[in-house]
């Protein structure tokens, strides 16, 4: 019974996190910020959903890159 407990747990905890996992997998230039806010404040629904979206469609590494590229 002690591990469906952990297994609950760790569960929730991903799920807590999942615009940081988003936003890191995505390599966004925004994963820290994300990853802080969604620490102290993901636990509101509003403020979890915003991060959603931010980490769904923030710019990312190679889109900077691609930018910087065609400017040159």
């Amino acid at each position: 019974m002690e591990i469906i407990w952990f297994v609950w747990l760790i569960l929730l905890i991903v799920l807590y996190f999942i615009p940081t996992i988003i936003a890191y997998n995505r390599k966004s230039t925004s994963v820290g910020i994300i990853w802080f806010l969604n620490l102290f404040t993901g636990w509101l629904l509003i403020t979890w959903l915003i991060y959603l979206v931010w980490a769904s469609s923030s710019e990312t590494q190679e889109d900077v890159e691609i930018r910087k590229l065609q400017l040159e």
